[in-house]
């Protein structure tokens, strides 16, 4: 896991970012909407992104006055350390942190965004645990977890046991073979990660059920 992301998936989303930001743009403030919080909400404050980054990127871009981001992956915040400072971003603050083990230097936080992230941990509780020490009773954690039990995830479970004898990189070779002029880095990285990701269970709608129940949270 501790390379997967960073090497593989987000490898390819670093190579267009501003595709990529782009679709995230849509997305948080879509998601902040569906949510009921304005995205004026957002300046001033303090915010937390555990996932890949491009998150932090956007928050910083909507008003917050400093973003702590954390990610498993070295040559990820490496990356968005190295973005930050070709754009004159200066109130980003990443750091490879484990959050199966710890949160790292997170400090008390308006809004944290836990996203992709959330659904592959063996102990959710002990992370969330963590993550509440750090709020106050206005803070906001937004969880973004995959979608399970449809037709798509059903198929995956087919695939996957068939790329379980192939390297990963020979997958993103033979599509990169088969379609020389596609530069849908999204794509490409989405598909990686449906075939790959580490923890099969984090997919499976009993999962979610246990995970829901243990941190008295609604599950549908």
């Amino acid at each position: 896991m501790h390379g997967f992301y960073g090497d593989i998936v987000h490898g390819h989303l670093v190579t267009d970012p501003e595709s990529a930001l782009q679709k995230y743009r849509m997305r948080i403030r879509r998601e902040l909407s569906s949510q009921g919080i304005a995205s004026g909400f957002l300046l001033g404050k303090v915010a937390i992104d555990i996932g890949s980054g491009f998150q932090a990127i956007i928050l910083a871009e909507m008003g917050c006055k400093y973003v702590y981001h954390v990610d498993i992956n070295q040559r990820q915040v490496e990356w968005l350390k190295a973005y930050c400072a070709k754009n004159k971003i200066h109130n980003i603050e990443s750091e490879c942190v484990d959050i199966t083990v710890g949160i790292g230097a997170v400090p008390v936080f308006d809004i944290a965004m836990v996203y992709g992230v959330f659904h592959p941990l063996r102990d959710p509780a002990a992370f969330l645990a963590r993550l509440l020490e750090r709020s106050y009773p206005g803070s906001q954690i937004l969880l973004r977890c995959y979608r399970s039990g449809s037709w798509s995830r059903w198929l995956v479970s087919y695939l996957r046991t068939l790329v379980s004898y192939v390297d990963v990189k020979s997958i993103a070779n033979v599509f990169q073979s088969a379609f020389p002029v596609e530069e849908n880095a999204q794509f490409l990285s989405d598909m990686l990660d449906d075939l790959f990701v580490p923890v099969w269970s984090c997919f499976s709608p009993r999962q979610f059920a246990r995970d829901s129940r243990d941190l008295h949270m609604d599950f549908y």
